[in-house]
């Protein structure tokens, strides 16, 4: 009986430690477990086996919310967000989607010559997404390494994007457009996450506004 007693404090202020860095469902699981099992010990000393055995039910249902709970918590991968940089003017675009084919595996390029960025494709797996922005016939086209990760992407903005600097997870830097604008840069907040998909604007021939979504992979990837 002193054992479960000890048990289910222990559980109670675990729960309470969960508590004070974020909220959710396996504090609220923590709390009904200490609490059935503080129960437990009382009736232990009692002679009541119908209400131990109710006990016990709801200690073992309280258990497999709980493993549950942590089997989600599990499968949710870490997101960060950095932007949106430029002047964010015109129709918005965004990759999220295309991002469920696979890691970003290849980027093309367009920029105006000695200019701005006019447009911008990124490739998912195997399949390209979309393109965004206008065609010119300066484009540049960068193809990953296998297990090559975008971990970087700084540049210039100002009314468009002037810059924009790739780096990866295999030190190779990109270099795309000029040097013009005031400077931006964006890294996920952990070292666990790497570009995952874009988000913008784009105006005519002109990349406008640029957003970077972090994720941790997939495990299939």
């Amino acid at each position: 009986m002193l054992l479960l007693q000890i048990l289910g404090v222990t559980l109670l202020l675990l729960a309470q430690s969960a508590g004070e860095q974020g909220p959710g469902t396996r504090m609220l699981l923590l709390q009904i477990l200490g609490v059935t099992l503080l129960l437990l010990a009382q009736s232990a000393g009692e002679q009541g086996p119908g209400t131990r055995m109710l006990l016990l039910q709801i200690l073992g249902v309280t258990l497999l919310l709980l493993a549950q709970s942590a089997g989600e918590q599990g499968r949710h991968r870490r997101h960060s967000y950095s932007g949106e940089f430029g002047s964010a003017s015109g129709t918005p675009f965004s990759y999220s989607g295309p991002d469920r084919w696979g890691p970003i595996t290849a980027l093309r390029i367009w920029e105006h010559c000695n200019s701005y960025i006019s447009g911008i494709q990124l490739q998912f797996g195997a399949r390209w997404g979309e393109m965004y922005g206008a065609k010119t016939q300066a484009q540049l086209e960068v193809t990953l390494l296998p297990d090559e990760r975008i971990t970087q992407v700084s540049g210039k903005q100002y009314t468009y994007i002037y810059q924009l600097i790739v780096s990866t997870n295999k030190g190779r830097i990109f270099f795309f457009g000029q040097p013009y604008g005031n400077s931006f840069n964006a890294i996920p907040l952990s070292c666990t996450e790497y570009l995952a998909f874009l988000t913008g604007h784009y105006s005519g021939g002109s990349l406008t506004g640029i957003a970077m979504h972090w994720a941790e992979p997939r495990k299939q990837e």
